[in-house]
């Protein structure tokens, strides 16, 4: 969600004309919000579900690999990421080689 108060202080804070920080703040948030991209608030396509669940319930694991980590640490964490959400997209599209999902393993 977009935080107004840190909108506010942002546009205070800046030296670039209004117009040219809200195009960039657009910018930055059309992969959020256009209808059209996979990784979309409102996409229900499996990318954007695990994106999503992967977020909501390990809240804080984006912000850690981003801020907490290095460029190589942060290149192998996604990527392990991104391997893991295309193995359980072809799971459960029944593509995967019928090894069993961490949850059928797993229990809680």
């Amino acid at each position: 969600s977009l935080d107004a108060l840190a909108l506010r202080d942002l546009c205070a804070a800046s030296r670039r004309p209004l117009g040219d920080l809200m195009l960039g703040v657009a910018r930055v948030a059309e992969a959020a919000v256009d209808l059209a991209s996979p990784l979309s608030m409102y996409s229900a396509d499996d990318k954007a579900a695990y994106w999503r669940s992967l977020v909501k319930n390990y809240r804080g694991v984006i912000a850690f690999v981003a801020h907490a980590l290095g460029p190589h640490e942060r290149l192998v964490v996604f990527g392990v990421l991104v391997k893991l959400q295309r193995f359980l997209g072809a799971a459960a599209a029944g593509a995967a080689d019928r090894r069993p999902l961490l949850d059928d393993v797993v229990e809680e």
